[in-house]
């Protein structure tokens, strides 16, 4: 894989192939075994009897009150948040080692192209 830098810019195209790519081999890295163990278990439920269903009555769900329901989104959002940034830069970082170590075997190259020589401060 080769980045090429622009002027001291990277290209969109140039800046979502490495995190998309990353986010992908990261994704399936950890999401797929985790995929694969509930879908047998929930087989094996299946066939052994273990899926019940029970009817749900309108008592049980006129219970929550609005204020609950809303209280409940404002606190859990920040959580959301810090995990989604965690998995997502996790998961990025994961996959591009997955990449360069299994697949590709070999560093990520960067292509610096019409920079222009900075000058000294005085």
């Amino acid at each position: 894989m080769k980045i090429r830098v622009e002027d001291g810019k990277i290209p969109s195209g140039q800046f979502f192939k490495p995190i998309a790519i990353g986010y992908v081999f990261g994704f399936g890295t950890l999401i797929l075994p985790i995929f694969i163990l509930v879908f047998v278990i929930a087989g094996l439920a299946a066939i052994f009897g273990g899926v019940t269903t029970e009817p749900v009555t309108d008592s049980e769900l006129t219970n929550t009150g609005f204020l609950q329901i809303f209280l409940a989104q404002i606190i859990l959002l920040p959580i959301i948040l810090i995990f989604q940034a965690i998995m997502f830069g996790g998961l990025s970082i994961l996959g591009l080692w997955v990449y360069t170590t299994f697949i590709k075997k070999g560093p990520i190259e960067v292509e610096l192209v019409n920079i222009k020589p900075s000058k000294p401060q005085s």
